[in-house]
């Protein structure tokens, strides 16, 4: 039982850096500054400079805050793999789409 508990413990810090990195990248191409993403947020620029040196872990509610401001999904930030710009760009135009424009892009995309 110990090992599963260690493996998974492994897996979740695997999953908390990348995490990191992906909040990054997406705070880097959103054109504003973590001062500004920070307060429209919520948090303290100091609070968001702390995750964001892996000297606080970062909480639920925090890191929903942020991802609304960058308009990216917690789920494609909260991940193993790490994002390209490309994808980051992506699901930020996806954001400014309706719900009738993604099913034309959807269905496109299975035709090719």
């Amino acid at each position: 039982m110990k090992k599963q508990i260690t493996k998974e413990s492994q897996k979740a810090k695997e999953i908390h850096l990348q995490t990191v990195k992906n909040l990054k990248m997406a705070i880097a191409l959103s054109g504003m500054t973590q001062t500004q993403i920070g307060l429209k947020a919520g948090l303290s620029q100091n609070i968001l400079s702390a995750y964001l040196k892996h000297s606080r872990g970062i909480i639920s509610e925090s890191l929903v805050s942020i991802c609304l401001v960058l308009k990216i999904p917690i789920g494609v930030i909260i991940s193993e793999k790490e994002l390209s710009e490309s994808q980051i760009k992506l699901f930020q135009s996806l954001e400014k789409l309706n719900n009738h424009q993604i099913d034309d892009i959807v269905n496109f995309s299975h035709s090719l």
